[in-house]
């Protein structure tokens, strides 16, 4: 969500069409953005906010063998971006040429 004291608010969405999708504040450039503008509940006085959605997706397979294979394989990784200080570094690691403070809480 973007928001600046002379203009109107506005939230931005990225739609992307991935088996795992894991939004990290746009780093790539995947999908389609679309803009719309948010409700007067929502707006913020100044600013930009960014919220990770981060959701796994399964693909059915004819075998369970697969799918066990598979489950097994990721279940060490599929927590792996609920961890806090895993995010602060990636938002460490991107945002080195921004002028102006980025806080996670």
């Amino acid at each position: 969500m973007t928001r600046h004291h002379l203009l109107l608010s506005h939230v931005w969405k990225n739609y992307l069409d991935l088996r795992v999708v894991m939004v990290l504040l746009l780093i790539d450039c995947l999908g389609t953005i679309a803009q719309s503008e948010t409700d007067p509940e929502k707006m913020l006085r100044r600013g930009t906010q960014i919220t990770l959605y981060l959701r796994v997706f399964y693909s059915h397979f004819s075998l369970d063998m697969q799918l066990t294979k598979l489950l097994s394989s990721q279940s060490d990784h599929k927590y792996e971006y609920t961890e806090p200080t895993k995010i602060q570094n990636l938002v460490k690691n991107y945002s080195q040429f921004v002028s102006f403070p980025i806080y996670t809480w």
